[in-house]
């Protein structure tokens, strides 16, 4: 499981090394890409910095690309956004 709070297999051990689930496991390919991210969460600048609760997006949606359930950020809306260099992050 990616976390104690995202229950979902993304490869057995011993069967799979950590490394190679970590790499190719599509759960983790999905995680690792904020260009999947639906809802506001999608649509956020600080998707790359932030991605919101995966684990809480799954538990109320049961899709961990879902939106974040509990934020109450509106993308765009931040004041200071331009201190924020979201290109950075990988």
């Amino acid at each position: 499981y990616p976390s104690g709070f995202l229950p979902i297999e993304c490869g057995r051990f011993p069967q799979h090394h950590l490394v190679e689930v970590y790499q190719q496991s599509p759960v983790f390919l999905a995680l690792r890409d904020a260009g999947q991210l639906q809802g506001k969460c999608g649509e956020c600048e600080f998707r790359k910095l932030c991605g919101g609760s995966r684990a809480r997006a799954y538990a109320v949606t049961g899709d961990y690309l879902a939106q974040e359930p509990d934020c109450v950020y509106q993308p765009g809306s931040g004041t200071n956004q331009s201190h924020v260099d979201t290109e950075a992050v990988p």
